[in-house]
């Protein structure tokens, strides 16, 4: 888990000082599986037409995002993750993880991502 690092609390008031960053926010209320993730995801973070709602999709997407203008970074806010996590924890665990990797894939392109849990 070395991409925790990245999310640190006591990285983001100087990250959102000096930028104007991308926020989403995902609505874990409205998740209970792998099919509401999916939904949620594509809806919020406004993927196109072709995904697949599938995890392949989902890494695909994650690590394109040309559409959204996030040179500046990208903050994901994800509340309330404990219904998924707990009502489908393997999909919950593929979920979390493709997010985690994504934190990775952005800083290696010098845009700052942050997944925030609350």
């Amino acid at each position: 888990m070395s991409n925790v690092a990245a999310i640190f609390e006591s990285d983001l008031p100087e990250f959102l000082s000096n930028r104007k960053a991308v926020f989403i926010y995902i609505e874990g209320d409205n998740i209970c599986d792998k099919k509401s993730f999916f939904q949620e995801m594509s809806l919020k973070m406004k993927f196109p037409s072709y995904f697949g709602f599938n995890w392949d999709a989902f890494r695909d997407c994650i690590t394109d995002l040309s559409w959204l203008p996030m040179q500046n970074g990208l903050v994901v806010v994800y509340k309330n993750p404990n219904r998924f996590m707990g009502s489908q924890p393997e999909d919950w665990n593929i979920a979390n993880e493709i997010l985690l990797e994504s934190i990775n894939f952005w800083k290696n392109r010098n845009i700052p991502m942050f997944i925030m849990y609350a």
